[in-house]
């Protein structure tokens, strides 16, 4: 394997970290690409379909359709509420 090559990925909730191996020290450096919100371990646009759907069904369906807890979905939205809207 080339220096930095890709040795495979495992899923987070919505994301992707990736494993890079080195080929001299065989030691493996996981990256986790912007896209992931950093204390959510989501990306972006998972957490903005949450809240989307979060606009027109209770919690609780939400929850059930992304196979995720109700406090998450509360989570993801207040999360993306804070982001995406201007305080005054």
């Amino acid at each position: 394997m080339g220096r930095g090559s890709y040795c495979g990925s495992f899923a987070t909730l919505g994301g992707l970290k990736w494993s890079l191996c080195c080929p001299h020290c065989q030691s493996y450096v996981t990256t986790c690409p912007e896209e992931v919100h950093p204390s959510a371990q989501a990306t972006w646009h998972f957490m903005r379909l949450v809240s989307a759907f979060a606009t027109v069904a209770a919690n609780t369906d939400v929850a059930t359709l992304f196979e995720i807890s109700d406090t998450t979905v509360r989570r993801y939205d207040k999360l993306v509420l804070a982001e995406d809207m201007p305080v005054n």
